[in-house]
């Protein structure tokens, strides 16, 4: 039995935590670096954090906070945000981020054989949007519907040199609707590499739905943020429920 990961996924836009539902209409949350202490002293296996202002604006992500946050923590973090080549990868992971989280193109190809060669495949994770249109599930890139099969391009993507894949089921981002049980299942039996998914889950019991399904990283944003949850008394109901985490 593989032990399950929790991992706290935060939003960060000018300088604060920020959370919207379905990635729209983000409201204030708090203030990032309180937070990530505050996660770290609860026993989150990671934490992933994301310059939301460099995705709408398309340019580099903002190191600062990082740097203020790994002063704090020690806890390893993720962190991402429109990274687009060496040299922002470069910055991330010599200011103290153990993994970036990019997206997946065509011309991402050159930048992950960099950072493997670099920083090791272990430091690259691959973030997958999923949406829903018309009860059908498709791959969401830069605002645009991919008409490609998504268990296809997944395993594709899994088998570039990168460390794991993070897949978010956008449509049901803060919905507290549960994860896409038949998809989830589906795309482990194509993958070999790690998955953390992400998007809809909204009660303990949820959590143990996905943990049954197969799901071994699991990342949270409503539940910790918005609920009376915090990552200790989610890691002892994953326990009590006859699952392993990591300690």
């Amino acid at each position: 039995m593989s032990k399950i990961r929790v991992i706290p996924s935060l939003l960060i836009k000018n300088e604060r935590l920020v959370k919207g539902i379905q990635f729209k209409n983000h409201k204030d949350a708090g203030d990032p670096i309180t937070t990530c202490v505050a996660l770290e002293s609860q026993l989150a296996d990671e934490i992933c954090i994301v310059d939301l202002d460099a995705y709408e604006k398309k340019i580099s992500p903002d190191i600062s906070l990082l740097k203020k946050i790994v002063t704090k923590v020690s806890t390893p973090i993720t962190f991402g945000g429109n990274i687009s080549n060496i040299d922002d990868v470069k910055k991330i992971i010599t200011n103290g981020a153990d993994k970036v989280l990019i997206n997946y193109d065509t011309h991402s190809d050159q930048l992950i054989t960099d950072i493997a060669d670099l920083f090791g495949r272990q430091s690259i994770t691959i973030a997958i949007d999923l949406i829903n249109k018309k009860n059908n599930w498709h791959i969401h890139k830069h605002g645009q519907i991919i008409n490609e099969n998504i268990f296809s391009y997944i395993k594709k993507v899994s088998e570039k040199r990168i460390g794991e894949i993070k897949i978010t089921f956008v449509s049901n981002e803060g919905m507290k609707n549960g994860f896409e049980k038949q998809i989830i299942q589906e795309i482990q039996k194509k993958i070999n590499i790690p998955i953390i998914f992400e998007g809809g889950l909204g009660s303990l019991d949820q959590i143990d739905e996905a943990i049954k399904s197969g799901v071994e990283g699991i990342a949270l944003g409503t539940m910790i943020i918005f609920m009376d949850n915090n990552i200790f008394k989610i890691k002892q109901f994953i326990v009590n429920a006859g699952h392993k985490i990591r300690v």
